[in-house]
């Protein structure tokens, strides 16, 4: 369990969405304590990648990795724009904060690439999980709505 006795330095803009342990990543949660007070989050493996990986489709951008080329050629069966336009407009502040935290991963990628290494606060790394936590938890009714049998699997895999 991971103890945190300071506030997530997270925007109060974001919508409160509640943990539901029916919402299966695959992947498991964990039990994280935030000012004193013991939470759950789902463990979401690859969404921030594919989160980023898709924004930058959107955006036009080339791959970035192989990853990143793989898929994009799932995105339009995933229903991904479909399904984070909805995200986008019914979660604005989630959404506003997934797009920071992902243009704030890929500053740090690049910065892997010359060799210089910023180590990222234990704080910032649990924030980061909370928010993606709470997206999936966001995302699950919303694919559902779109199909009934959407594979979660999708988002985390």
């Amino acid at each position: 369990m991971v103890n945190m006795s300071e506030q997530l330095p997270s925007s109060p803009d974001i919508e409160d969405i509640p943990f539901n342990t029916a919402n299966e990543t695959g992947f498991g949660a964990e039990a994280i304590v935030i000012n004193g007070e013991k939470q759950e989050i789902h463990h979401t493996n690859n969404l921030k990648m594919k989160f980023g990986s898709y924004i930058d489709y959107k955006e036009g951008k080339d791959p970035a990795t192989l990853f990143d080329e793989v898929y994009r050629d799932s995105f339009p069966q995933w229903r991904f724009e479909e399904i984070f336009d909805e995200l986008a407009a019914s979660y604005p502040g989630l959404y506003q904060k997934m797009l920071e935290i992902t243009a704030k991963r890929f500053e740090e990628r690049k910065a892997l690439g010359t060799g210089e290494v910023k180590s990222i606060a234990e704080e910032e790394i649990i924030e980061r999980k909370v928010v993606f936590s709470k997206a999936f938890d966001a995302l699950v009714p919303i694919a559902r709505r779109i199909d009934p049998n959407y594979d979660l699997g999708n988002f985390c895999r």
